[in-house]
């Protein structure tokens, strides 16, 4: 289980909507492939995720004399099936072939080529169940299976980087069913770990498991399954168990439980404790805390107190299970002593988390147990604020209730309404100011939550920061006002609604230019004559330099400059400004 940033990391997944064929690309595939047959193509296409694969296989089949296309659109695998089934009656060859692909399954797809050449004990034990299960001698050469492997190339298996797998993961699934079908004691006991905890069901039926190419147990085989699971754990191969697609399987839970607590009670405690062998920073309890299974997790408990033992991050299992949203595990871990305000090396809280993620019954759970409401991340930013910057208005609330500060800033004097400014969440910024949020507080740029507003053009932000006092000059580092700011992206609506409430139309910006100026710039004529009827000065322009009109003449604008003269505006700064070669 990779550290929590990292679930956020997207995968490259080829049959997701944005990356997978197009109905019009796998059309263009049917008509090259399958010719004349396309239009019979094409319906089995559109629900199809290794079209593909599928003209492959026609291709190199649809010549044999028994090929009924029909028959393969419905069954794409037949084709394999009838070659598997043909291997393990031909022979020693076909047997030779047939052992080489189990071995590739055993492997779970990724057979390396030195194993048949140096001296492997693990192997050659797999190579012997192998052997007895196709009824072969055991003593058979590792060599004549490197070799059935080598003459599958193409067809069955595709060799790279001196490793063999199946040429489309497809197929390997369809081995992997094949196999598991007809081997499946080979299998549970030599197979990967990976293939133990992905590839097989339990009985019971639940939901999210592919069963077209899941390994469906028998029940008779269901014990040596959890013994198995069991031996992977004790190994350090711990997500086999606690990350298994079983885990929803409460049949499965079950035996699992039953089986652990008949082990001696030192082995109950040495798995409990169990690092995962592929992240030494997880145990068994942040993992059970990630998966969320509230027995498994009481269990573990039961055999190991040792509820906030973290990762050397600082992630804590109470920190996982917030973030998770795993409710019945945040009350079993506080039940069991979890240090509440425990944080990771950044200063984040359980509370701060729930609070991000917007899982509120969490975070009532954490304020009932009087969590820090005020614990700030190491950068300042406090649960409220983060509330506040996703929009989790009932989770602000609640936050406030319990005596968050709503004026707390972070590092860079961002407030909590400055974050609900700057995502856009009105009723979270009414919230705050019912709540006593400053109006006017400026962050490090000076930026005020009102210049936020107006920056993200959202005229009911405006409105209630306006209503509650916001000082409608207030200038950043760079001296942009709310006005500057409404002007330089053409919002009229803002214009009005600053204009209408008193803002100033003559305040320049450190490069000198007014509200005005920039208007005309963008050749908005509301906005001119709004600022105009707001008091703009219409001689006055870049501080010591053009004028107003000089800006509409430049930029061409004939509407807006019999405007300003009729407003007044004075034609000899226009030639005085001509006459100085100003630009703008």
């Amino acid at each position: 289980m990779a550290e929590l940033p990292l679930f956020r990391i997207c995968e490259c997944n080829l049959n997701s909507d944005d990356l997978c064929l197009t109905l019009d690309e796998k059309i263009l595939f049917a008509d090259v492939y399958f010719g004349d047959h396309s239009k019979k193509a094409v319906t089995m296409a559109e629900t199809c995720d290794f079209f593909p694969l599928m003209c492959k296989l026609y291709k190199r089949n649809k010549t044999n004399l028994d090929f009924n296309l029909d028959e393969f659109l419905k069954h794409p695998f037949s084709v394999f099936e009838n070659e598997l089934d043909s291997l393990f009656v031909g022979g020693d060859e076909g047997k030779y072939k047939y052992c080489a692909l189990l071995l590739c399954v055993l492997y779970d797809n990724s057979l390396m080529e030195n194993h048949f050449t140096t001296h492997d004990l693990v192997f050659n034990e797999k190579l012997e169940t192998v052997c007895e299960a196709c009824e072969l001698n055991k003593g058979t050469s590792k060599l004549v299976f490197r070799k059935a492997l080598d003459l599958l190339n193409g067809t069955f298996i595709s060799k790279e980087h001196d490793i063999y797998h199946t040429i489309h993961d497809k197929l390997f699934d369809f081995i992997g069913k094949y196999f598991g079908t007809r081997h499946i004691d080979c299998l549970l006991d030599c197979c990967a770990s990976s293939f133990i905890k992905e590839r097989f069901s339990y009985p019971t039926p639940i939901e999210n498991i592919n069963a077209e190419f899941t390994i469906t147990l028998p029940v008779k085989c269901t014990s040596k399954y959890i013994l198995r699971v069991i031996t992977e754990w004790s190994k350090g191969n711990v997500s086999v168990a606690l990350s298994n697609v079983n885990m929803k399987n409460q049949s499965f839970k079950t035996d699992l439980l039953q089986q652990l607590k008949t082990i001696d009670t030192s082995v109950q405690s040495d798995l409990a404790r169990k690092k995962d062998n592929r992240n030494i920073d997880d145990s068994a309890l942040l993992q059970s805390c990630f998966v969320g299974d509230q027995e498994i997790t009481s269990w573990i408990l039961e055999c190991d107190n040792d509820c906030n033992k973290s990762r050397p991050n600082g992630e804590s299992p109470l920190l996982i299970a917030s973030y998770m949203n795993h409710l019945p595990i945040v009350r079993l871990l506080i039940n069991h002593g979890a240090e509440i305000n425990q944080s990771k090396k950044n200063n984040v809280s359980p509370l701060f988390m729930a609070s991000q993620e917007g899982h509120i019954d969490v975070v009532d759970f954490l304020l009932s147990c009087n969590a820090n409401v005020n614990m700030c991340r190491s950068d300042g930013q406090s649960p409220l604020g983060v509330a506040a910057i996703n929009g989790h208005f009932s989770i602000a609330k609640k936050l406030i209730d319990k005596g968050a500060e709503v004026n707390k800033s972070s590092n860079k004097r961002m407030t909590p309404l400055h974050n609900a400014c700057h995502k856009g969440h009105i009723e979270t910024v009414r919230m705050l100011i019912e709540n006593g949020s400053d109006v006017n507080i400026c962050s490090k740029t000076n930026s005020s939550p009102l210049y936020t507003a107006c920056y993200i053009k959202h005229v009911s932000i405006v409105n209630a920061l306006i209503s509650a006092g916001a000082d409608l000059n207030k200038g950043d580092l760079d001296g942009f006002t709310p006005l500057y700011i409404a002007c330089s992206i053409a919002d009229v609506e803002l214009v009005n609604a600053l204009i209408d409430n008193g803002a100033s139309a003559n305040t320049y910006i450190k490069l000198g230019y007014t509200p005005l100026y920039v208007a005309i710039g963008s050749g908005n004529i509301p906005i001119v004559n709004k600022l105009i009827e707001g008091g703009a000065d219409v001689n006055i322009g870049v501080k010591g330099g053009a004028s107003p009109l000089y800006k509409a003449c430049h930029t061409k604008q004939p509407s807006i400059a019999n405007t300003l003269i009729d407003k007044g505006a004075d034609v000899t700064l226009l030639c005085f400004a001509q006459e100085h070669c100003h630009t703008l």
